[in-house]
């Protein structure tokens, strides 16, 4: 959000913003191609968002110098990402006016009352337009992907952050903020960390109405479904991700969890604090996880468990649906270091 009248944003706030630009640009580009599915331009969609990745993860490498400059340089950007005012104006089909008076003054006032009534009409359905190129949609979780890599120290995903992104869009309420494509792209830059190297994550944390509720997810489906027009938010994570049997909903986002944490012992070592939510887990659901085919919920359990030795904070008041199974797990390895005596 724009500083208050009278105050000056700081000079890593003004470069922030002037990169962002240019990676929302990018990003909506990436977007864009990534919808069209062409067999021609899709090995340069593809080689687009690593090439954004790259270019950020170089040019912090050689003006910053060390991960924890680097990941608040990054922190800084996710909070502007999320803050509302991406994807702007131009990428969501807002109609704002770049000139007070579009007419000449040479216009007779019939002619321009006719050409404003006109005007006022392309801005009206132009603004109703709910395609994908018209709601800016996808372009926040692009720039996430890219903006987010080991170094970052939170990822913390706003309850309020699928209306900010769809906001005063008939099609909002049909659809997802796509976080688990996010994490898949997430745990791909953890892969280039050195052996024994441990991120910086200290808190991950989701809020309630990224994905909404497991009934509305199946009957939004449909309607996602409906039209060649919606249903390219439905094929998005599968193109996204690079994954055919990949879709927005909380199935999938278990089993992504269960793959987050299906680490080596200790690796989240600076991870102090995760909030969970019924769209993250739900144990009524038959989600197998990738470890040992165990049910996704067990293994996230498990694997927090096994991964985070720094855990403080295990916020699950948001989880409706847990079993008790997943506690066992969860508290088995702290009670086996307390009371098992050589």
């Amino acid at each position: 959000m724009p500083p208050p009248p009278g105050d000056v944003s700081s000079l890593e706030t003004l470069a922030a913003q002037a990169y962002l630009g240019f990676l929302e640009a990018e990003c909506a580009s990436y977007v864009a191609l990534t919808n069209l599915d062409s067999p021609v331009w899709n090995p340069v969609r593809e080689h687009l968002l690593e090439a954004l990745k790259d270019h950020l993860d170089n040019s912090l490498s050689k003006q910053v110098g060390n991960s924890s400059r680097s990941g608040h340089l990054r922190g800084r950007m996710f909070q502007l990402v999320t803050g509302g005012q991406y994807p702007s104006a131009q990428n969501r089909n807002a109609y704002a006016n770049e000139h007070s008076r579009p007419f000449n003054e040479a216009d007779d006032d019939e002619e321009e009352e006719q050409l404003g009534t006109e005007l006022e009409q392309v801005k009206y359905f132009g603004r109703r337009c709910c395609s994908p190129c018209c709601t800016g949609g996808f372009v926040v979780e692009a720039m996430l992907a890219v903006v987010c890599n080991a170094d970052v120290a939170e990822l913390v995903f706003r309850p309020d952050l699928k209306g900010k992104i769809y906001r005063k869009k008939a099609v909002g309420p049909f659809l997802f903020f796509d976080v688990n494509s996010l994490l898949v792209h997430y745990m791909r830059r953890l892969v280039r960390l050195r052996r024994r190297e441990s991120p910086a994550l200290r808190r991950l944390v989701f809020h309630s109405g990224l994905l909404g509720n497991v009934d509305s997810q199946l009957v939004h489906e449909g309607v996602l479904k409906s039209s060649v027009e919606l249903r390219r938010y439905y094929d998005f994570p599968k193109r996204f991700t690079g994954r055919r049997a990949v879709r927005a909903g909380t199935d999938f986002l278990m089993a992504t969890l269960s793959t987050l944490f299906n680490r080596r012992e200790n690796f989240f070592e600076h991870l102090a604090e995760i909030a969970l939510t019924n769209e993250c887990v739900n144990t009524r659901m038959s989600v197998y996880g990738s470890r040992l085919g165990g049910h996704a919920a067990v293994e996230i359990m498990a694997g927090i468990a096994r991964s985070c030795p720094r855990l403080k904070v295990l916020n699950l008041s948001d989880v409706s649906s847990l079993s008790p199974e997943c506690l066992v797990y969860l508290f088995y390895k702290v009670l086996q270091q307390r009371y098992t005596y050589s």
